[in-house]
């Protein structure tokens, strides 16, 4: 039996979160042609699961994480930088 039948409810749906956000965080740096700069992807889903548990929706939260990820690892939005 798997380990994760076992796993508090909360624990499951967080880790399911987790798996998704770095997933999805991964495959858009890659799509750009891009490397993340190291940690931006923990902080950016860890910052994603805070806010959902919190009660904030998740398109919201995920756009809120990007800005804030985007800031503190001083990536510019697409069209914002020296590129266009």
């Amino acid at each position: 039996m798997s380990l994760w039948v076992w796993l508090p409810q909360g624990l499951r749906a967080e880790t399911a979160i987790q798996n998704l956000c770095m997933a999805g965080f991964q495959s858009a740096f890659a799509q750009a042609g891009q490397q993340p700069p190291e940690g931006m992807a923990v902080f950016t889903c860890r910052c994603l699961i805070q806010r959902l548990q919190v009660g904030e929706a998740l398109n919201p939260a995920r756009e809120s994480c990007k800005l804030e990820a985007s800031r503190r690892f001083r990536i510019l939005p697409k069209g914002q930088g020296l590129d266009g």
